[in-house]
């Protein structure tokens, strides 16, 4: 008993390791394919003019495919726009991986002294929970998230609006001249993204798995539906199924007496002549049984016996 027990402990053990290991190799793989590092993420964005905006096209990081992130701008100019690399900007305030689709520098032309212009980024790579954050290396801290408004467009389509003043502490020439260049990008939070795509995974391969096992159970009771059908259509009974019925019993008399079944009585009288019968009629059917008699060889005593019944044979005949 304790040897059984020691064992069952030693398999609940070893399962809930197995457990412990699969469930880390899988975290790894999430948040390493979340996260590929800067020296993989080597996509840089494609800008192209569209009339008065500027389409970045890029693979961000979590994702294989390309996302378009478009740039417009109210109350002055979309001049021009190129990327900075994050090792260039890198404060402890921040994280690179939060910053998915990299770093802008955006400029701004044609606007009125100490002007203000608003600029709306679209893109469907974007959630609700999107941050636009800027930096400024001449202020006491240089990353500042800014005010921003993050709404919803319809079709998965997502607008980060936010307005930036000529010369105010958004604008990294920090003067007014009526030129704006803005330097930062939206960010996303980089763990809240990989637990959540990490829960939806894990639970998603329970529900996959549980819905496998309704369609194996709904299937099982098809085909033994179908298999019970068969067998009462052939008029046999199931295979592995046992008799239902018993053995009966001798019926009773109402004296008391054996019934023969049909409700008669049985006297002992029927039942000797019933065996005598039996017996005669089974006792030709038997192979002789030939007894082997063994005499021994002849002595004086034998063959003065023999003498003696011979006289007396012959003189009784006479």
């Amino acid at each position: 008993m304790r040897k059984d027990q020691t064992i069952n402990g030693f398999l609940r053990q070893g399962g809930f390791c197995l457990m412990l290991i699969v469930g880390l190799i899988v975290i790894y793989g999430q948040t390493g394919w979340a996260y590929n590092g800067p020296q993989d993420n080597k996509e840089i964005p494609e800008f192209t003019r569209e009339g008065e905006k500027i389409v970045a096209t890029l693979i961000p990081r979590a994702k294989s495919t390309r996302v378009r992130i478009t740039f417009g701008i109210s109350g002055g100019q979309l001049t021009s726009m190129t990327t900075r690399p994050f090792a260039e900007v890198d404060r402890p305030e921040v994280d690179e991986k939060d910053f998915k689709s990299g770093l802008y520098v955006i400029s701004l032309d044609n606007l009125p002294v100490e002007g203000k212009a608003s600029i709306t980024l679209s893109s469907d790579f974007f959630s609700s929970s999107t941050e636009f954050w800027i930096f400024n290396p001449d202020r006491e801290v240089a990353w500042t998230k800014a005010d921003i408004r993050n709404e919803d467009r319809g079709d998965l389509m997502r607008d980060l609006i936010l307005t930036v003043e000529d010369g105010g502490p958004l604008d990294a020439d920090n003067i007014a001249d009526g030129h704006i260049t803005l330097v930062g990008g939206p960010k996303d939070s980089f763990w809240g993204y990989a637990l959540g795509t990490l829960f939806i995974r894990f639970f998603g391969i329970f529900l996959v798995l549980s819905i496998l096992m309704i369609g194996m159970l709904c299937s099982g009771t098809i085909f033994g539906k179908l298999e019970k059908w068969e067998a009462q259509k052939r008029g046999r009974p199931e295979s592995g199924s046992e008799p239902t019925s018993s053995p009966s019993k001798p019926a009773s008399s109402p004296d008391g007496g054996k019934s023969n079944g049909r409700g008669r009585p049985v006297d002992d009288e029927s039942v000797a002549a019933a065996a005598a019968a039996l017996h005669m009629f089974l006792s030709p059917v038997r192979e002789p049984v030939l007894m082997a008699l063994k005499t021994p060889g002849a002595t004086g005593w034998v063959q003065h016996g023999r003498q003696k019944a011979m006289s007396a044979l012959t003189s009784r005949n006479r």
